[in-house]
């Protein structure tokens, strides 16, 4: 005598082969699209790129959140920023909208990490690197105003600026050990992979009231939160 399934087996059964034909039917996802003159982060953020003389630059700041093998960078808020002594980012004046505009603020430490946070076949400038960008667009005292972005990003009356180079450098200011977020909308500045020693690395830094590119002679310590661009290889 055929024996009759159970309601509740039958029920199960029914399920078990509801979930298989709809697992069957998932599509794969679809492949991240990057448009022409753009490049992706492990993250997927898309940016832009452009050309300058020989060298070929990132024309937004870096947002990313982990490194090349996947690993997170720590992000902190500013009450825990000046006890980091490892890699660590965080949203400029802690408001995570400001990342969309003005990318991640990281500290030396995450900068000089092995495990790499620049996009594949890209990585962190030197100090020389700036120096030969200053140099094409005309020297120290006036590569700043064609670097400058000319949206309201900057406050006025951001002098000079007029973005010949399309770089479209931001004022993202930075994050220091002892004060909230300073100098934001006035000044951007932007990392350089060389230390000047064991605390202190070279960094480039931008003026609404000049157009003269400052730092790369001056250094600022590790722990501090600076903007990230980063330069083909």
């Amino acid at each position: 005598m055929k024996q009759k399934l159970s309601p509740w087996i039958y029920q199960f059964t029914i399920l078990v082969v509801f979930i298989f034909i709809i697992s069957s039917c998932k599509e794969d996802p679809e492949p991240l699209i990057i448009p022409p003159n753009s490049i992706a982060d492990i993250d997927e953020n898309i940016y832009k790129t452009v050309t300058i003389g020989s060298q070929i630059w990132m024309a937004e700041n870096l947002r990313v959140t982990h490194y090349r093998n996947g690993d997170e960078i720590t992000a902190l808020k500013h009450i825990s920023w000046p006890n980091a002594n490892e890699g660590a980012c965080c949203d400029l004046n802690d408001h995570p909208a400001n990342t969309k505009t003005f990318g991640k603020l990281y500290n030396g430490f995450a900068v000089q990490d092995s495990r790499n946070m620049a996009p594949e076949g890209w990585h962190i400038p030197s100090k020389e690197e700036w120096l030969i960008l200053i140099d094409y667009l005309g020297g120290q005292m006036v590569a700043g105003g064609k670097l400058k972005d000319t949206t309201l990003s900057w406050m006025k009356p951001n002098i000079g600026a007029t973005n010949e180079s399309g770089f479209s450098a931001l004022p993202g200011g930075c994050r220091t050990i002892y004060y909230v977020d300073q100098q934001a909308y006035y000044i951007g500045y932007f990392w350089s992979i060389t230390e000047r020693d064991s605390e202190y690395m070279y960094y480039l830094s931008l003026s609404n009231k000049h157009t003269y590119t400052d730092g790369l002679t001056s250094s600022y310590y590790k722990n501090a939160g600076l903007s990230v661009r980063c330069v083909k290889d």
